[in-house]
Formats: C-alpha cells, sequence, structure tokens
C-alpha cells in the first residue's frame, strides 16, 4: 500500500477525530478569548481610523520559537527568524498598556472558533495547528484585550460559502475611499496592479521593500515612511512579520497604519472565481510555490509613476 494511502486513511480514521476531540475539550480556555468578527472589526476600523497589526500562525511560529529558546524552529519562507523581530511581535500582542482607539491587535478568528466557516481541509488543519500550539497561544494572549479579526484580509479562498464577499470587499474599500494612500510592499507584490481595488483611493503613492527578509532593512524603512508621507495619508502595509510590528509603531507616529497582506491576492482570486491558489501574472503569491511566476519588471505606466521610494 502506497505511504499516501495509509496517511489518508490514518488522518480521516485517526488524526481528525483526534484533533476534533482536543479542538472541543479545549473549548473551556478558548472561549475567554475576545475576538470580533470580520463585519465588526472593519466597521470598529471605519469609525476610529485605527492602526492595524496583523497575526496569523507565521506570526505567531515566530514568537513560538522565541519562547522555545529555537527549539522550535521555522523553516524560513519569505522572513528568516529575528529575535528582535520575535520579542517586538511578543511585545505588541500581548501588552496590558494599550489605546484601543489608536491601534488594534488582529488574531485568527478560529483562535476562538468559527471553523465551520471554512473548507474542510483549512477546518482541519486550524483545529490542528490550535490543538498543537495551544499552550503558547494561550500563554500569548492578554485575556483582558479585546482582539479582532485577522482573517479581514483573507475573506475568499479558504470559505464555504462565498456568497458575502463582494460585499465584504465594498465594506474594506470604504477604509480608503477618497484617501490619500501610500501602500509600503515587498518589491514584487504590486498590490492593486491590474485590478481596481485602490481605484477609489484619492491618491497613491508606494514604497517598495525587500521581498524577503524586510525586518533586516526595518529602521531604513520606518525612517522613510515619516522622511517622506504626511501623517495624515493612510499607509496599507503589505510585508509579512514586518508588517504587524510597522503598523504598530506608526501609530505611535500620528499614522493610520493597516497590515493588509493577502488582500490583493485574494481578491485577484476572488475576481477569477479561482477554486484553488493559484499564481498571478507579475505578482509574488508565495502561497503556491513551486507554480508561482511573476515578471521581474513591471512595465505598468501607473504603477511606475506610483513608486515614490525604495528601500530594497
Amino acid at each position: 500500500m502506497k505511504s499516501s494511502v495509509v496517511r489518508g486513511i490514518l488522518r480521516r480514521f485517526f488524526f481528525v477525530p483526534y484533533i476534533n476531540m482536543i479542538y472541543g475539550a479545549l473549548y473551556f480556555f478558548r472561549r475567554n478569548i475576545r475576538v470580533a468578527k470580520s463585519n465588526d472589526t472593519v466597521d470598529f476600523i471605519l469609525s476610529r481610523r485605527c492602526s492595524v497589526s496583523r497575526y496569523g500562525d507565521g506570526e505567531m511560529n515566530m514568537i513560538i520559537q522565541l519562547l522555545t529558546d529555537n527549539k522550535s524552529v521555522i523553516s524560513p519562507t519569505f522572513q528568516q527568524y529575528d529575535k528582535r523581530l520575535a520579542e517586538r511581535l511578543l511585545e505588541i500582542i500581548s501588552a496590558e498598556n494599550y489605546d484601543n482607539a489608536r491601534h488594534i491587535v488582529c488574531i485568527p478568528l478560529w483562535f476562538r472558533g468559527y471553523v465551520g466557516l471554512y473548507k474542510p481541509e483549512v477546518c482541519y488543519l486550524c483545529k490542528k495547528y490550535f490543538v498543537l500550539n495551544h499552550r503558547y497561544i494561550l500563554r500569548v494572549l492578554n485575556r483582558r484585550r479585546q482582539y479582532f479579526n485577522a482573517n479581514i484580509t483573507r475573506f475568499y479562498m479558504s470559505y464555504v460559502d462565498k456568497a458575502g464577499c463582494e460585499a465584504f470587499v465594498a465594506r474594506l474599500k470604504k477604509i480608503w475611499d477618497g484617501r490619500s494612500v501610500c501602500v509600503v510592499e515587498g518589491v514584487y507584490s504590486r498590490l492593486g496592479v491590474g485590478n481596481d481595488l485602490f481605484a477609489n483611493a484619492a491618491d497613491l503613492k508606494r514604497i517598495l521593500c525587500p521581498a524577503h527578509n524586510a525586518f533586516s532593512r526595518y529602521d531604513e524603512i520606518l525612517h522613510c515612511i515619516v522622511e517622506n508621507i504626511p501623517t495624515n495619508t493612510l499607509v496599507l502595509i503589505a510585508l509579512g512579520h514586518t508588517a504587524t510590528v510597522l503598523a504598530y509603531d506608526l501609530s505611535l507616529k500620528g499614522f493610520q497604519a493597516i497590515d493588509l497582506g493577502h488582500i490583493d491576492v485574494e481578491y485577484e482570486w476572488m475576481l477569477m472565481g479561482a477554486t484553488d491558489k493559484a499564481p498571478l501574472r507579475n505578482k509574488s503569491v508565495n502561497e503556491v510555490g513551486i507554480n508561482n511566476v511573476f515578471a521581474k519588471d513591471c512595465a505598468d505606466s501607473v504603477y511606475q509613476s506610483q513608486i515614490l521610494a525604495e528601500v530594497v
């Protein structure tokens, strides 16, 4: 019998029931995690004009590596482990003294529950991750804090019911409606290029940053934004783990800065009606592995005119 068949049988008849049982047993602890749903999260951002830091499994993995003194090592993708970055991520998510009107922290809604909204394979992976890492997740989170939903930028691909996606995107677009926007992104991310995601912004500029290990240039990136962008400009960031910290630090300097990583690829997949994650023309999509092909240079004249600065 092939090993893949054996793994499939083990997963179906042993691992899935086991994960479901343990995830359910952890409900007593999960129910004390306060996470707002997607619509409530966007409404809060609109009403308060607050900055947003988002945590997913990548950010949590880096924190776990810090807490375990490198015993839990993550294979590097677009951001290698950096102890300073891990310490900042831990500081921001667990802080007790924070201004809730100026800056919010978003974590996955499935830390709290609601995994039934997702496709079966995604549901299983979410439960499995929480079961394997719950002792660190519960240790890090501040139970007195109201968290918000990190998946506001992951509104399409993982869900079973996609009927409300377009309406939700329209809600998201209100955040930058009529505003001057600066996109701080990896050099191959190209948010909004080839689509109308930011068509309702008053104007848009870009600061291009390293596609990999952006935190190694963190101080230069922060300085570049502060020196070149007025504080009334909305800063939208797509820089992986670095965006989480950058949004917080910019909020302390009077900016509204929002970590919006993955929003563009989810929007493109929605427009395509994609059922599986797919590569996108002229853009880097780290989640499609070897199938990800993109042009090194983007000849789009509008995109080129929007580039204000580069820290690469």
